[in-house]
């Protein structure tokens, strides 16, 4: 059992502030990547699917991936009343998508947690998968010592990615904007290079 598997209950109990607080951040930015009602959606990393959701509500056509399948079986019942596609899925590895499927592929707060090998082969397959943008959702560089304290228990690869995701991102796309959403976090806009018109 996962990690994310053990845990995904707990995490079921946060998610109407989760839908709150991405409510919040796609009314405020989303024209930063001109998402319509008709945009076709990828949710990597879509835990109990609270991004899915507020995509969903908007009209658009979404995906939530996870590679847990205790998030997924919590996305499924904390979204039931809207129609959303769930699968499991690792996108590290190949994703069951043709190329350029998605007009937009978010990946929120999962970038932070990989090594290095496992980012790189991330990046790829988001573009692969992407048509105009892939919006990676993760820290920036100001820390906090919470933050500091939560991902050194959580032995991820966070301290490695603040200092390393710029580089790492202009390695794989040709345009990069990046977004202040939050105090701790942005919104590290990729383009695909394809036209968005």
């Amino acid at each position: 059992m996962s990690v994310f598997d053990s845990i995904a209950s707990v995490y079921g109990w946060f998610y109407p502030y989760q839908v709150r607080t991405f409510e919040k951040m796609v009314q405020l930015f989303s024209h930063h990547v001109e998402l319509t009602s008709s945009s076709k959606i990828l949710d990597v990393g879509c835990g109990t699917g609270a991004l899915c959701a507020i995509l969903a509500k908007r009209g658009c056509d979404v995906t939530g991936i996870d590679s847990s399948r205790k998030m997924i079986d919590v996305a499924l019942k904390k979204t039931k009343e809207q129609h959303i596609t769930f699968d499991i899925a690792d996108a590290t590895q190949m994703l069951p998508y043709k190329d350029k499927e998605f007009d937009i592929v978010f990946a929120s707060f999962v970038v932070h947690g990989m090594n290095k090998e496992m980012r790189i082969a991330m990046y790829g397959e988001l573009m692969r998968v992407s048509r105009h943008y892939v919006v990676i959702h993760d820290y920036n560089q100001k820390r906090t010592l919470i933050t500091d304290i939560l991902e050194t228990l959580e032995k991820g690869d966070y301290f490695s990615f603040i200092k390393e995701v710029d580089q790492e991102l202009h390695e794989f796309f040709p345009v990069i904007t990046t977004v202040n959403v939050g105090k701790n976090s942005h919104w590290y806009i990729c383009s695909c290079g394809a036209s968005t018109k």
